[in-house]
C-alpha cells in the first residue's frame, strides 16, 4: 500500500541520458504519464519513433538463438 502511495506522490522515474536513447526515453516517459487521458493509447504509442524503427522480430529470435549457444 505504501508503494501505491509513493506512486501518486512522486514524479515518475526518468532514464538516464548516457544510457538511453532520446526515443527510448520519450516512449517511456509517454507510457509513464500519471494521467491516463494524458497518456498515449496502444495505437498512438507504436508510432513513436522507438517502435516504429525497430527491426522486424526475426532478428531478435536470431539473436537469442545464437546466445543461447
Amino acid at each position: 500500500m505504501r508503494v501505491l502511495l509513493q506512486i501518486q506522490k512522486n514524479s515518475p522515474p526518468q532514464l538516464s541520458v548516457k544510457d538511453y536513447s532520446d526515443s527510448f526515453r520519450d516512449f517511456v516517459a509517454a507510457c509513464l504519464q500519471k494521467n491516463p487521458e494524458q497518456r498515449p493509447t496502444a495505437t498512438q504509442l507504436r508510432r513513436f519513433k522507438f517502435v516504429s524503427t525497430t527491426k522486424p522480430t526475426k532478428y531478435l529470435i536470431e539473436l537469442i538463438i545464437r546466445y543461447q549457444n
